[in-house]
């Protein structure tokens, strides 16, 4: 009664969507991200992010086993309706790529975590936007960008190590900060990776972006302070402890940042 629309989507997702205008942005698992139509529920269009998707054309056309047998199941993919049957093509994707390239696509990972994203999955981060572009981050370690109707601007894979949970991206100055074992810095408009800063090594809640003193900073959830721009870290509080503490980031009302401890 008094629903405007349902819809399905291609699999399931733990993160907020996020509205913006009459168009809403939903994750997939592992990798997709999802734009709908807020009024109808239809989809509109959809984007795999995942690091075989971000190969340029000179790293596909070196390896002929990347057409002959992942391409087949790629298009197989992205028109398969069922949830279950897509699970099992991703499955026979993921061999492929580890025999093809192991490197490349065999991702470290322990038992702890192996255990934990068959429930919270790979698409913890929300996508992001600024109105005109969309952001979207996954715990594959790829961050990507398209506009509103779905024209990819750029697709970025980063190397960040064993595989652990992914925070909720951040726009600030132009940088989309993204954190994932540490944090890293992306140029906005290009996709460029601009800085690294592994002193910020733990960061389960999402970033925030907001000002202090009338500057531009990313704040993490441990309430350290860093500039968008080149990645210093300008604050870090005292006492911070390791364990699972306010898995959300803090809140900042006029040059006062309010954090859990």
């Amino acid at each position: 009664e008094n629903n405007a629309g349902k819809t399905q989507p291609p699999g399931g997702s733990t993160p907020t969507p996020s509205i913006v205008g009459r168009l809403i942005f939903r994750k997939a698992e592992p990798d997709e991200l999802i734009c709908l139509d807020k009024a109808s529920g239809k989809i509109l269009w959809s984007a795999a992010n995942n690091h075989y998707e971000a190969l340029t054309p000179e790293e596909r056309s070196a390896k002929p086993a990347y057409a002959e047998r992942v391409d087949p199941l790629v298009k197989q993919l992205k028109k398969e309706p069922s949830a279950m049957e897509r699970i099992k093509l991703r499955g026979k994707i993921q061999a492929a790529l580890e025999e093809i390239d192991a490197p490349r696509y065999k991702i470290p990972r322990d038992g702890h975590f192996d255990s934990h994203f068959g429930i919270v999955g790979y698409t913890m981060p929300t996508p992001i936007s600024d109105g005109k572009l969309v952001y979207t981050w996954c715990g594959m370690g790829v961050a990507a960008c398209y506009d509103l109707d779905g024209n990819q601007q750029w697709i970025t894979p980063v190397k960040a190590g064993p595989l652990t949970y992914a925070s909720c991206p951040a726009l600030s100055a132009g940088v989309l900060a993204v954190y994932l074992n540490h944090l890293f810095g992306i140029d906005a408009q290009t996709g460029e990776i601009l800085w690294e800063q592994p002193k910020i090594n733990k960061n389960t809640a999402a970033l925030l972006s907001s000002k202090l003193a009338g500057r531009e900073v990313l704040v993490t959830q441990l309430g350290e302070v860093i500039n968008p721009r080149d990645g210093n870290l300008l604050f870090r509080p005292r006492g911070n402890v390791s364990g699972d503490t306010g898995w959300s980031p803090g809140v900042i009302l006029g040059d006062t940042l309010y954090q859990h401890k």
